[in-house]
């Protein structure tokens, strides 16, 4: 079975509102753009959905904004605590598709893609 990406971003959403919490009052100071959720290595900022669940990983507990994979981390010389569990985001593009059966080369349509 297909899993629903979506309606796992909303299910945490919700968990959060049902819990109390607000998701999207930032849980540290509102230095303009210094504390947006971004990359550790390539400083790049997240965007979209991404925001607001990094946002709910810092009020649990995360101290700093910057995020980056198990992985990355051991390949920069880092660890990770026995025990710590990360944070899902998620890659969200507009896939280009031809129409199938359609003669005319021209004939796309734009398809929501989205992966953990």
């Amino acid at each position: 079975m297909k899993r629903d990406l979506y309606a796992e971003v909303s299910a945490r959403i919700v968990a959060e509102l049902e819990a109390g919490a607000a998701p999207w009052v930032k849980p540290w100071s509102a230095s303009p753009g210094a504390n947006t959720p971004c990359n550790a290595v390539s400083n790049r900022p997240y965007s979209g959905c991404n925001v607001i669940l990094l946002w709910m990983a810092q009020a649990a507990g995360y101290r700093t904004p910057r995020f980056l994979t198990f992985k990355r981390a051991l390949e920069l010389g880092g660890n990770v605590r026995k025990g710590q569990r990360g944070t899902k985001v998620y890659f969200v593009k507009q896939l280009q598709v031809r129409d199938q059966g359609a003669d005319d080369s021209s004939s796309t349509r734009l398809i929501p893609m989205m992966r953990e």
